[in-house]
């Protein structure tokens, strides 16, 4: 009788604990089947990109509007159900306080860099990364595929990667000469690895509807763009096509906000940067400034800038952030990915 006890509370403790790890992650959107949404309209929705309850919450009306066989009726019911689901109202500070202390930091791999971002790269925010050419965006973007498969306790985030590559500078190998320093199995990493490569900024757009749906399926912990900003430098040139080329870059940059918000993701996103001179800097030389203007400064939630330091050595600052401070670290590019600077 004791034993039997003992197996009936190992189960209900066990499936406490899945009903605790499903309320913590999204809800999917057929769970507004529940609420009296039918299952068509319900399909409708994840067609349109909106895989989860969090995503339909947080879209705004008009964009509802725009799914082909949804009326403003049906519309307002969705919202309505959805906001039942989700509550979008006020929360207590002592209870976002809580929520953050248990959002997780994924290692960059060398631990200067972690300290000064206090743990490593945020989970639920976007990070940005910018420098010139060969200041270790890309390399840090491979440690990070292969860091965030790490367990909780060595500052991984337990989940897998995805990587959209709008410059093609994405190399399998680099990740498994990273994954053998970590002692992963090769083959493993690079299949929790989902890669896309981006030819357009439409194309790149679409991309985010599809790992929406992936994401759903699956625990993802990280997201990469790399370069979110290239493809735009090319499929919009000219003041005249200036304000058309901002718009996209906001709703992309959205669009990635969400899938920090619903899914907890981390989403780090690399950036070019474009010289310019003014009248202070004749004698000191062209400033470096990130391309994307204040559509790009304004979604960022941490900006980090790379630049070159002594051979394979990296200094990164942060510029800016709501917690961190503004301070600098050293880092290395090495075989084994990001490390810490070797003297």
């Amino acid at each position: 009788m004791e034993q039997q006890r003992k197996q009936k509370m190992a189960v209900e403790e066990q499936q406490h604990e899945q009903v605790e790890e499903m309320q913590q992650g999204p809800t999917p959107v057929e769970q507004l089947q529940a609420a009296g949404i039918a299952s068509i309209d319900v399909k409708k929705l994840k067609d349109a990109g909106l895989c989860t309850v969090e995503s339909v919450a947080f879209s705004p009306r008009k964009e509802l509007l725009q799914i082909k066989g949804i009326s403003d009726a049906k519309v307002d019911k969705i919202i309505e159900a959805a906001s039942k689901l989700v509550p979008l109202g006020f929360t207590s500070a002592s209870q976002l306080h809580a929520q953050r202390l248990e959002i997780i930091q994924i290692t960059s791999g060398s631990r200067e860099l972690d300290k000064v971002l206090e743990g490593g790269i945020e989970t639920g925010s976007i990070t940005e990364i910018y420098g010139e050419f060969r200041s270790g965006k890309t390399q840090l973007c491979h440690t990070l595929c292969v860091t965030c498969q790490l367990p909780l306790d060595q500052g991984g985030g337990e989940g897998k990667a995805m990587y959209i590559d709008a410059e093609g500078t994405f190399r399998p190998q680099r990740l498994l000469q990273i994954a053998e320093r970590f002692g992963l199995d090769g083959p493993d990493v690079l299949d929790n690895v989902a890669y896309a490569r981006a030819y357009n900024t439409d194309h790149q757009s679409r991309l985010l509807l599809e790992a929406a749906s992936m994401m759903v399926e699956t625990r993802f912990a990280l997201m990469i763009v790399d370069s979110a900003t290239a493809l735009y430098r090319t499929d919009f040139s000219g003041r005249g096509e200036l304000s058309a080329r901002q718009m996209h870059l906001a709703k992309f940059l959205r669009s990635l906000q969400k899938l920090a918000d619903e899914f907890g993701v981390a989403v780090v996103i690399t950036n070019q940067v474009v010289a310019q001179v003014d009248g202070s800097a004749i004698f000191a030389g062209p400033q470096i400034k990130p391309i994307g203007g204040n559509i790009m400064a304004h979604a960022s939630t941490t900006r980090l800038a790379l630049r070159k330091g002594r051979g394979d050595e990296r200094i990164c600052k942060v510029i800016s952030s709501p917690c961190l401070a503004e301070a600098e670290a050293r880092f290395q590019i090495a075989v084994e990915g990001v490390t810490d600077v070797k003297d």
